[in-house]
């Protein structure tokens, strides 16, 4: 009988631990989805601070004018057609520098 209650004594001692370990795991998890959350809002605050968000529409216009007629090769005269509008569809300051050089878009 005094084996038996010992026995029982360990058993639920190992469901007691058990059952913490799964709270430190869930909470670890929950830990880790805020520093994936953390990280992110890093890149993005990051992504405000490149220097492509500053450069000048005109300036970044003359950079698309420059890649468009960089290649001559069949394959990217292809491409080169979708071009303007992969450059315009970015974000609306690609957008406004891509329909400020009217050359950007001759090949379409």
């Amino acid at each position: 009988a005094q084996v038996h209650s010992e026995i029982q004594e360990v058993l639920s001692v190992l469901c007691d631990l058990e059952k913490r370990r799964n709270v430190h795991r869930a909470r670890a998890r929950e830990l880790d989805r805020m520093l994936d959350e953390q990280q992110l809002a890093v890149v993005l605050e990051r992504a405000h601070l490149h220097p492509i968000r500053n450069t000048p529409v005109e300036v970044l216009g003359r950079i698309f004018e420059i890649a468009y007629y960089d290649h001559l090769s069949e394959t990217v005269m292809a491409v080169r057609k979708k071009m303007p509008f992969v450059l315009s569809a970015v974000c609306q300051r690609w957008r406004s520098a891509a329909l400020f050089n009217p050359r950007v878009w001759i090949y379409i």
